[in-house]
């Protein structure tokens, strides 16, 4: 029969009671399901014991392991085991690294499995979408030869009416054949006709130009008369002043004079002077009414003249354009 010792707690690390540096104790709780330490510990199985408390390759003596009996679930009892000796924890460790390393060839070998897994999903789905797309066009090809079958006899049933249409039309060339000598007669007429207003335009065109030299002419005169009046007004404008000078300076002497036969007389010469002045003004005035009414009335005249021109150049424009609009039709 086992005695147990009374459980301590463990020291803290690095405290008097760690007796030597290698020396360590670890606590282990119950195993969970994905753990390696087993529920049940036994003391005569130390390698068991050393199995699963996860102790360093540099703990070589008198390491101590604390384990945990099912004895009690609320309350676990910690015992302490001795290691035997450091070749168990080497072969432990031996072991544990044979295992990590057969652990990462198996994940390797997952690894390439799952990439190959991955390849043959990618190259199945490719598989599948190029089945997918040869129904897709075996569909397609039916659907268009369905398509064609129809538009086939479409095209049929619009030759058999396209044929009956040809007939009409050859039936109707041979009436524009018929029609085409008559054609020609229209047509030379219509040269005819268009060499004649051509020729009458030219010549409305030559009269024109001796209207506007007429008319530049008329002008040139009109700007001479109007220099001329315009001159004849400063030289009455100037007598005006010079009579009006001399009258006043004949007031300002005979102001208080007694106004003598001499000076009757003179006042009575500038009196008629005026009249004179005045008669050849209102003549002059008269005149120039007389040149503008003359001058409206050739402008008139002229504009009416210029006018009619324009209309029959515009009607004989008509007809020329109406029978280059025939000539080109029947072309």
């Amino acid at each position: 029969m086992h005695t147990y010792p009374p459980w301590k707690p463990p020291s803290p690390p690095g405290s008097a009671k760690d007796k030597h540096p290698s020396s360590s104790e670890e606590f282990v709780t119950e195993a969970s399901p994905s753990s390696p330490t087993p529920s049940f510990v036994s003391l005569a199985q130390p390698a068991q014991v050393l199995a699963g408390t996860h102790l360093e390759p540099s703990e070589t003596h008198h390491a101590m392991v604390v384990a945990t009996l099912p004895l009690s679930p609320k309350y676990p009892i910690p015992i302490k085991v001795e290691r035997e000796s450091c070749y168990d924890s080497k072969r432990v460790h031996r072991e544990r690294e044979r295992e990590r390393r057969g652990d990462d060839r198996l994940r390797h070998m997952i690894d390439q499995l799952r990439d190959r897994n991955c390849i043959l999903q990618q190259e199945l789905n490719e598989v599948r979408e190029e089945v997918k797309n040869e129904r897709a066009e075996k569909e397609l090809h039916a659907s268009q030869r369905q398509v064609l079958r129809e538009q086939m006899e479409k095209l049929q049933a619009r030759n058999e009416s396209l044929n009956k249409s040809l007939s009409a039309l050859q039936e109707r060339q041979q009436q524009w054949d018929v029609n085409l000598g008559d054609w020609d007669r229209r047509m030379d007429s219509m040269k005819k006709s268009y060499e004649k207003v051509h020729s009458d335009l030219v010549a409305e065109r030559a009269r024109r130009q001796q209207l506007e030299e007429h008319n530049r002419r008329q002008e040139v005169s009109y700007s001479a008369v109007r220099e001329s009046v315009k001159g004849l007004k400063m030289r009455y404008n100037r007598e005006l002043q010079s009579v009006r000078a001399l009258v006043e300076k004949i007031q300002g002497e005979f102001a208080n004079a007694r106004p003598s036969a001499a000076v009757e007389l003179h006042k009575k010469q500038q009196q008629e002077e005026r009249r004179r002045i005045k008669a050849a003004a209102k003549e002059l005035e008269e005149m120039q009414h007389r040149y503008f009414d003359g001058i409206a009335d050739l402008q008139a005249a002229i504009l009416k003249q210029v006018d009619d021109a324009n209309a029959d150049i515009v009607s004989k424009l008509n007809e020329v354009h109406r029978a280059a609009k025939l000539l080109g039709t029947s072309g």
